[in-house]
């Protein structure tokens, strides 16, 4: 059994920033040269691709079964990790 979760009907959609922002990291990213970042500064104009399928198999989103399609994810309550 399959899931648009899983495999959805596009692989990504695109956004672009309005005006220059601030985005807040909830966990901190370091670069290739060790400087660690806590936010991300966009610029208007910038433009963000959003991979569904990476974001929808996040292990630290779904828990380790994330590949699995599961449908008490949403139907019992508390199901969700």
């Amino acid at each position: 059994m399959t899931s648009l979760r899983v495999h959805p009907s596009s692989p990504q959609t695109e956004r672009v920033v309005l005006r220059d922002d601030v985005i807040p990291l909830s966990n901190p990213i370091k670069t290739e040269d060790g400087t660690v970042l806590k936010e991300l500064k966009v610029k208007e104009g910038q433009v963000f691709h959003i991979p569904f399928l990476a974001m929808q198999l996040n292990d630290s989103v779904w828990g380790p079964d994330a590949a699995e399609f599961k449908p008490e994810r949403w139907i019992t309550p508390g199901a969700m990790p």
